[in-house]
């Protein structure tokens, strides 16, 4: 969950969790889950096997910009945006999971709805100030 904790914040829900007698494995790779309708635990890439009832999997966004791509607009992670939400195409407002502000793509709910509503303040003409980016609830 590298988008909603830096070290320090991991390492505190890391203590958490352990404490509560689970196990936590970061950097890892998934191979299989096993079990037959019951989860039995999985087996990593590395060979080593994992017994366990639960998987939490953090599986993150990543912003299909292919479209955009086609459109000549400029991509990185996402689809660069400036502080009026405007892309490399200045006729042009973009918001949500495929937007990148100042090298980061958000990718949740409540970010996109603010990009939105800054966008469609700009198109109305209601000019707001410049979206300033976002300090996501999950941080």
């Amino acid at each position: 969950m590298p988008r909603q904790f830096d070290a320090q914040g991991a390492a505190v829900l890391t203590r958490l969790i352990e404490a509560m007698g689970l196990q936590v494995i970061t950097g890892a790779a998934t191979q299989a889950i096993v079990g037959h309708g019951r989860t039995r635990g999985m087996i990593l890439k590395s060979g080593e096997t994992m017994p366990g009832e639960l998987i939490l999997i953090s599986g993150g966004v990543r912003s299909n910009v292919s479209l955009a791509q086609k459109a000549g607009l400029t991509v990185n992670q996402g689809v660069v945006v400036d502080h009026y939400l405007h892309p490399s195409a200045e006729e042009v407002y973009t918001a949500g999971d495929v937007a990148e502000f100042e090298g980061r793509v958000y990718g949740i709910i409540p970010t996109a709805m603010e990009e939105t509503r800054v966008a469609e303040a700009h198109m109305a003409g209601d000019a707001p100030e410049p979206y300033p980016g976002a300090i996501p609830p999950t941080l």
